[in-house]
């Protein structure tokens, strides 16, 4: 009964995981028409955190106690995911080709298989085989459409290529390490904390950047939109990451990387008039292709992830 429930459970963290990141795509490019970019996105974060704040307040104020242990974690998880991984991309996207950038990134998956091997967690052939089909279903979607540069000479594209590749695998490590950091015993107040950290940084970037945002000049959709990125994408997005970071296998989890861009052709299509291609039908299908292999190749529950030191302990053991 128990393990049913919590079968329920990953499965609804992990399709609304999928839903909602998926969407911020078209999201942010509807915010994004009227409000800046890095001002906008800390907006974002700031308003997430304050209405989590205020709704833990009333409800369970002793969640919002925090050790310096659990705040400092909260802290790594902020720069780490919000501040340098998101900051990073919205710099990227100005140097390298688009389908490029979301291809980089959406390796994660083969990131958290090489962590696994690594460490000695064997992954089933059928893990192995869903990211190799994923990846592959992702180069047929993204690279028809996305090779011409922004904007950015040769070398640009080649060193910020590397940062964004860098960003990936920090994301990747970080959510690797995540189970030996402790946290606070409120998710939702976890949620709150990262937002106000990963927020500081994006505002010292666009503040550096010089952004100016002209409050009377934004549109009702891109008002819209913020809400919509703060409340749905950042409050239970974020909220449903987090849980399964604790709560199933990386590499299950990671399926957002691949499933997400499938997501966000179809919302992009849907609300954005957006063509669909055979290429972007193909490969759609190819990428669910390897999301059922990840999934039928994992197991349901909490992941045991053992560092190199414990593995070689419980080797002898």
């Amino acid at each position: 009964m128990r393990a049913g429930r919590a079968l329920s459970k990953v499965w609804v963290a992990l399709v609304a995981l999928w839903l909602i990141w998926g969407s911020t795509y078209y999201g942010t490019f509807v915010m994004t028409e009227s409000i800046p970019i890095y001002l906008g996105v800390t907006a974002r974060f700031i308003i997430a955190g304050v209405l989590l704040i205020v709704f833990l307040a009333i409800t369970n104020p002793t969640a919002l106690r925090v050790t310096r242990r659990q705040l400092a974690s909260t802290a790594i998880y902020g720069l780490s995911f919000i501040g340098w991984s998101m900051g990073i991309m919205a710099v990227a996207i100005h140097y390298v080709p688009s389908g490029e950038t979301a291809l980089l990134v959406s390796v994660l998956p083969v990131w958290i298989v090489l962590l696994r091997l690594f460490t000695g967690d064997r992954p089933s052939w059928k893990t192995l085989l869903g990211v190799v089909v994923g990846l592959i279903g992702l180069v047929w979607i993204l690279l028809p459409g996305g090779t011409d540069s922004p904007g950015g000479t040769d070398a640009q594209v080649l060193l910020w290529s590397l940062i964004i590749v860098i960003s990936s695998i920090t994301w990747a490590v970080t959510s690797w390490f995540s189970p030996r950091l402790e946290k606070p015993k409120s998710d939702l107040a976890a949620v709150a904390y990262q937002s106000f950290f990963g927020a500081a940084v994006l505002l010292a970037i666009g503040l550096f950047r010089g952004e100016r945002w002209d409050v009377a000049a934004t549109t009702r959709s891109s008002w819209v939109a913020l809400l919509f990125l703060a409340v749905v994408g950042s409050i239970l997005g974020w909220y449903a990451f987090v849980w399964l970071l604790q709560n199933s296998r990386l590499s299950l989890m990671s399926t957002y990387a691949y499933v997400n861009p499938v997501v966000a052709v179809i919302v992009g299509f849907v609300l954005g008039g957006e063509m669909l291609s055979s290429d972007i039908i193909v490969g759609c299908s190819v990428v669910l292709a390897g999301v059922v292999l990840v999934v039928s190749g994992e197991q349901i529950g909490t992941p045991k992830r053992l560092l190199p030191r414990e593995h070689s302990k419980s080797a002898r053991t």
